[in-house]
């Protein structure tokens, strides 16, 4: 909750002894020290500072403290360079002239909005009767696409994974888009009066506030009668000394409404007062008992975000938020018992905007990365995030950033990392795609015998958006629960013997700001056991009554004709299925090993969510869809050199909808496979297959899409070599890949031939 910073330019210590560890870091995070060359004096900085302190207390207990500091610091000041803690305010950028608020529903995707009655600005503690301007901006997504200052691509169903639990305005429409003097939709909005009647902003429509500060000012304050589901957000533009057209753009929330109120009933006076954001401090505990076989483990977290207003001798002030989470467990017996209890506030803080001399520009520096697939490099720099919404699977494409933190330049591929739970084996590549290709490996054909797509998984999806929690990826920081959220988990578990488990659970989360609610009661069976010596059988089933309309989108693999391959790993929306839903999901696999050199292995899994009446958007009825997988091999060694594998495949899949009322998906898929390995060396094999006999085609039958139907067959010859250099494994595949595909429902395509050369390299 403090400090998760991966690629970190910086020094750090670390020491420990037999009960106590301990590490110091620092870094100059506004131009790192990388590049010697390239290092120069900076009018100011911004540093990092942190430590982490852990210590065992006898054999039960152990504690830990930590602390982290990120600041500007101002080298022009011939007395100090500004607080250690707080920071200060540069000599070198002006006291601005104008401040502007920006109101808005906070919610844009729903009926509700914001009511302004009245809004006061106070100079140095007294009310000023300047008034301001106002202007109403109708429909700011749209205008901000025309004029060109957003990406075309971004919709109202992105703005869930656009925000990031946070204000959606500052995030979504940069600072010049809307107050810039000669590009801004300020001067072009609808001029109000706020003197008369009450101001309201729904969907994202946005009221725009413009003060002008007088000269004597050294602290502001307004205070603003809102009721509804509000966001106020403020913009400055402070400029630089001798430098003209340069500014910095503090934008950013400062107030949301609690939940989402719709009827105004909400209605009061919020207060808050402006400062320039000079630093940041995040300090808190970690403790974990183990005694009487009880484990529980607690994580108190504060963050205190340090304003001052940007003048000399300005007021400060500090936004501080507290965060909390409380887990424990014990058995009694056959039972166990456990709960958890946290809350991470909506304004809990570990980002802060700083300076970047060497762009120049102002840029984001997170404390808590986001990092979902554990490689070393940071989700940010794998996502052209946040408005294109698409996943580079090349660094050469991705945003500008990464490549300015890549020494050397980088090349192609040079190593962005996997999905969560899609590398089982841990060797870094996908296991659904291990020909680092355009296409998932359960589509190709070879390929796809030993991978299954998502509709076959199973695993807990506590946030209900049809993903298995384990192989979720977001654009959110790691926080081990999410920002906007307080919640609380209990459950007991039973184990009739090793075999069977069986547990009741009951959960429920509330969105703070947000307004969300996710809350559950389930019910889960799992069941594993060895029958009959050679045959393992596995069974899951869950039940849970839900109600759940917080949205959890995430990247994944989804259809695109356009693009090659006609597959891309792009942001899926949460449907938000389970508004109010009793779900069910049953899950068999067995595995049978009773005959030498045959493998087999079946899977069924059955979802079924019935709506109940009464919930928005989705009207009552009932979704199923059912997934069957069975696959079988044998291996026939003919001569100590050779190796004969005959492998057959069938999976069959169907979906209904009921908001449809009508069969989505209806699949069924037979692929034979005879492969032909000659070992040459240890280390060197010759391998050959055909997939689809003369009398026996690999087929896929599309009931709701007839014409997808087709009968296909491939040839692959392929020579792979692995090899020992300086300390490497080095892996070498080189071949060449046929196939002919007859198309049944098209009269148009016919039979398609396609031919593919491949060389891979790999190293380890």
């Amino acid at each position: 909750m403090q400090l998760s910073v991966l690629r970190l330019d910086g020094i750090r210590w670390d020491g420990d002894s037999r009960r106590n560890r301990f590490s110091v870091l620092g870094s100059r995070v506004s131009e790192p020290l990388r590049v010697f060359a390239l290092s120069r004096p900076l009018d100011f900085a911004t540093f990092l500072f942190g430590g982490h302190w852990q210590t065992q207390l006898g054999s039960a207990l152990r504690f830990g403290a930590s602390y982290v500091n990120l600041h500007l610091s101002d080298t022009l000041r011939r007395r100090g360079r500004g607080s250690f803690r707080k920071g200060v305010f540069p000599t070198n950028l002006q006291t601005p002239q104008t401040l502007f608020l920006a109101i808005s529903d906070d919610s844009p995707e729903d009926n509700g909005g914001a009511r302004v009655h009245a809004v006061e600005f106070y100079v140095n503690g007294q009310r000023s009767q300047v008034q301001p301007q106002i202007r109403k901006i109708r429909g700011v997504i749209g205008k901000a696409q025309e004029k060109r200052a957003i990406s075309p691509r971004l919709r109202f169903e992105d703005l869930p994974h656009l925000r990031q639990r946070q204000a959606w305005l500052p995030r979504a429409v940069d600072f010049g888009s809307l107050f810039d003097p000669g590009r801004g939709l300020f001067k072009e909005g609808e001029v109000l009066d706020g003197a008369t009647g009450i101001l309201e902003a729904g969907n994202d429509d946005v009221l725009l506030f413009s003060f002008a500060v007088p000269p004597q000012a050294s602290q502001v304050s307004f205070r603003v009668l809102a009721g509804g589901d509000y966001a106020i957000d403020i913009g400055v533009p402070i400029g630089w000394s001798g430098i003209v057209g340069r500014s910095w753009e503090d934008w950013r929330n400062v107030a949301r409404a609690r939940g989402n109120v719709r009827d105004g009933t909400n209605l009061e006076w919020v207060e808050f007062e402006y400062g320039f954001p000079s630093g940041l401090e995040l300090y808190g505990a970690q403790a974990e008992l183990n005694l009487l076989e009880f484990q529980v483990r607690g994580d108190y977290s504060a963050s205190a975000h340090h304003l001052v207003f940007p003048a000399f001798g300005g007021a400060r002030h500090a936004d501080a938020q507290q965060a909390y989470s409380l887990a424990g467990q014990r058995p009694f017996g056959r039972f166990e018992l456990g709960f958890e209890l946290f809350r991470v506030p909506p304004g809990y803080r570990t980002a802060f905007t700083y300076w970047d001399e060497s762009v120049p520009r102002l840029k984001e520096y997170q404390l808590v990365e986001d990092n979902d697939d554990g490689d070393p490099w940071p989700d940010a720099w794998e996502h052209d995030d946040p408005l294109n919404l698409r996943f580079q699977p090349d660094i050469t494409l991705s945003p500008q950033e990464t490549r300015e933190n890549l020494e050397p330049p980088p090349l192609r591929d040079v190593g962005f990392g996997v999905f969560p739970g899609l590398d089982d084996n841990g060797d870094g590549i996908f296991d659904t795609n291990v020909n680092d290709n355009l296409l998932p490996d359960y589509l190709e054909p070879f390929l796809m015998y030993y991978v299954e797509s998502e509709d076959f998984v199973y695993g807990d999806d506590f946030d209900n958006n049809g993903a298995v929690d384990s192989r979720q990826n977001d654009n959110e920081p790691d926080y081990p629960y999410e920002a906007d959220s307080e919640g609380r988990h209990v459950f007991v578990s039973f184990k009739s013997g090793p075999a069977l488990q069986l547990t009741l659970g009951a959960h429920r989360v509330e969105q703070l700001a947000g307004g969300g609610r996710n809350r559950a009661a389930y019910v889960k069976l799992e069941y594993r056991r060895q029958l009959l010596r050679h045959l393992e059988l596995e069974l899951h089933h869950r039940a849970k009554r839900v109600q759940d309309d917080i949205p959890d989108p995430l990247y994944q693999y989804l259809s695109n004709p356009l693009v090659r391959g006609n597959y891309e790993i792009a942001l899926q929306n949460d449907p938000l299925n389970f508004r109010n839903s009793l779900a069910n999901l049953s899950f068999a696999q067995l595995r049978y090993t009773g005959v030498e050199h045959l493998n087999f292995h079946s899977a069924l899994r059955f979802e079924h969510n019935h709506r109940l009446p009464g919930g928005p958007l989705r009207p009552a009825g009932d979704d199923w869809s059912a997934a069957l997988v069975n696959r079988a091999d044998y291996t026939w060694r003919l001569w100590e050199k050779w190796v004969v594998t005959p492998m057959l495949k069938a999976t069959y899949r169907r979906a209904y909808s009921a908001l449809y009322k009508a069969t989505i998906a209806d699949e069924t898929v037979l692929a034979p496979i005879v492969r032909v390995d000659w070992h040459l060396t240890e280390r060197t094999v010759l391998r050959a297959g055909v997939q689809g006999l003369p009398f026996f085609r690999h087929r896929l039958r599309n009931g709701a899409a007839p014409f997808s139907d087709f009968d296909a067959w491939h040839y692959l010859l392929a020579f792979q070599t692995q090899s020992s250099y300086i300390g490497y494994q080095v892996s070498m595949n080189v071949g060449l890949r046929k196939s002919f595909t007859e198309f049944k429902g098209s009269s148009s395509l016919g039979e398609v031939e396609t031919s593919e050369f491949f060389l891979q390299v790999r190293t380890n």
